[in-house]
């Protein structure tokens, strides 16, 4: 899976962003397994894994920049 967002974190009131990153991606293999049909049964599990690990990347990106 592949998972590009555009970023910015912004301090209220200000318009210029403290942090950005117009095409943040992250990328993560997932096992279907050898059935199909057990896909849509782990795939929950898969994009709550994706979003987790998306967004620990996301604060090591924006830690390391300062």
């Amino acid at each position: 899976m592949t998972l590009t967002a555009r970023v910015r974190y912004v301090k209220v009131g200000q318009e210029e962003p403290i942090w950005a990153n117009e095409s943040f991606t992250f990328r993560d293999e997932y096992d279907v397994g050898s059935d199909p049909t057990a896909f849509f049964d782990q795939q929950g599990q898969a994009v709550e894994r994706l979003s987790t690990s998306f967004g620990r990347a996301l604060v090591a990106a924006m830690l390391e920049a300062f």
